[in-house]
């Protein structure tokens, strides 16, 4: 369900009214792969960050420490990387909507593999169609 949500409620009116990101066929089948690596990120981090034990804040700590390392990750390897400094308001923006979604979700089912599958959805459906065009 909350796949669905992230595909109509946000994706479609991003496609509609301000950028293409309806996935075309040959983006579609990047999804799958992308999802799994997504998928194993954010089970550890959801299960980090709000399973039981969590601690106050860590969700935002971990994700500034995603964000710090594609920061390191550029200026590792700036001539290939540069990119990535144009997309981090992308990333920090859908970190931040799928969190906010996350928290809902944890909060009605108390199950951090809600929110995770949700956002590693979400997230694999942003990079599978915005990152051929960047690239």
């Amino acid at each position: 369900m909350v796949a669905g949500y992230y595909a109509l409620i946000l994706g479609a009116p991003l496609d509609a009214y301000v950028t293409s990101f309806a996935p075309t066929a040959q983006r579609a089948l990047l999804m799958a792969p992308i999802f799994a690596g997504c998928a194993a990120y954010f089970l550890a981090d959801e299960w980090m960050t709000r399973g039981q034990g969590a601690a106050w804040g860590g969700y935002a700590f971990s994700k500034f420490c995603f964000v710090a390392s594609l920061g390191i990750a550029v200026a590792l390897n700036p001539g290939r990387l540069f990119f990535l400094i144009i997309i981090a308001i992308v990333i920090v923006i859908l970190l931040t909507v799928y969190g906010l979604v996350g928290r809902w979700v944890y909060a009605r089912t108390r199950d951090p593999r809600a929110g995770a599958l949700g956002a590693a959805f979400g997230l694999a459906w942003a990079i599978a169609v915005c990152f051929p065009i960047v690239d």
